[in-house]
């Protein structure tokens, strides 16, 4: 999963979820409960964590801000910062 630097900010600074709203791309496939990789613009890891939505349900909201809004794609408490 890759995200903005605003959500890389909210993860690194804030101890926030990563919500669907900063998600860019989605790459392969995952369900709900599996562990992801996700990295910021550069391509660069910088958490990992236990999905709350399939890579389908992601890739849907991807750019789709109405979708987007308030979901949670990881929650912090299923969340590892990397940087």
């Amino acid at each position: 999963v890759s995200i903005d630097q605003g959500a890389v900010n909210a993860l690194t600074s804030g101890g926030r979820s990563l919500l669907a709203v900063g998600v860019k791309a989605v790459a392969g496939s995952f369900d709900r409960g599996d562990a992801v990789e996700v990295l910021d613009a550069n391509g660069e890891l910088c958490a990992k964590g236990i999905t709350r939505v399939s890579s389908h349900e992601a890739l849907m909201m991807t750019g789709n801000v109405e979708n987007a809004v308030g979901t949670e794609v990881i929650h912090r408490d299923d969340l590892v910062v990397m940087v």
